[in-house]
């Protein structure tokens, strides 16, 4: 399975438990290169050779819009 956090188990073990990664697994039709609204990058882009790394920035890959997210906040009403 895809995903940040499926990315992250399966880079921290040895091919010996997965060696492969499947990407794109949403949806028949599902544009999965355009990230969503809330995210700059899609978490696991492929490179020229057909792999896929782990982000090298802190956390597990999320880089996310903050500007949308504010934007579209639901507030609670008393």
């Amino acid at each position: 399975m895809s995903g940040f956090a499926n990315l992250q188990l399966l880079g921290s073990t040895s091919e010996d438990v997965c060696e492969y990664y499947e990407r794109g697994l949403l949806a028949p039709g599902v544009d999965y290169e355009t990230p969503p609204p809330y995210l700059e990058v899609i978490g696991d882009p492929i490179d020229a050779q057909g792999y896929v790394h782990l982000p090298q920035e802190p956390g597990i890959g999320y880089r996310i819009v903050w500007d949308y997210i504010k934007e579209n906040r639901v507030t609670q009403s008393r």
